[in-house]
């Protein structure tokens, strides 16, 4: 694709790729729209990173609140929702499996009493360890050679792009 098509394709464009008969290269179409490509991502990483929180019988929503709650605890129930893309009541049923499963409790604020506070037990925080450590070992692998450079670029990319996103869609971030 041409320096041109891909200022085209960014800009929202992409029907400029197209002439008759359709795309000058199919492909083309796909490998440079950014939603397509992260969504391709997503499902690929969430496969492999399944496979380590599934050794651990935890569903994808249970350990997404879990890691939450052992990297930011205490926590409140309702500042998960910052962190996580779950509504109220996915939220709600993860903290309640997580519970019964003796990997986090629920604690008053010593400031507030209308307050519950989410934290992470001894047994909870062991196995976000151990999940977190092959995450990152997943992580280290997927990138291999690539120059600590070029991933510190990727992960600034996404940093601008959810910021603008969250700008323009009135998306707080806390």
């Amino acid at each position: 694709m041409t320096s041109n098509q891909l200022k085209l394709a960014a800009s929202g464009k992409a029907g400029a790729l197209f002439h008759e008969g359709g795309a000058e290269h199919p492909a083309e179409v796909f490998d440079h729209n950014l939603s397509y490509r992260l969504s391709i991502l997503n499902t690929l990483l969430g496969k492999a990173t399944a496979e380590i929180y599934g050794a651990e019988n935890l569903t994808s929503h249970q350990w997404k609140v879990m890691s939450v709650i052992c990297n930011f605890s205490p926590i409140p129930a309702s500042d998960i929702l910052r962190w996580v893309t779950l509504d109220k009541s996915a939220i709600s049923r993860a903290v309640r499996k997580l519970q019964a499963l003796g990997l986090i409790e629920r604690r008053l604020s010593n400031s507030d009493a209308r307050i519950t506070h989410l934290l992470p037990t001894r047994k909870g925080l062991n196995m976000n360890k151990r999940i977190a450590e092959q995450i990152t070992a997943l992580q280290s692998s997927l990138f291999g050679s690539t120059p600590d450079a070029a991933v510190r670029s990727l992960f600034e990319t996404f940093d601008r792009l959810e910021s603008q996103l969250r700008q323009r869609y009135s998306v707080v971030d806390e």
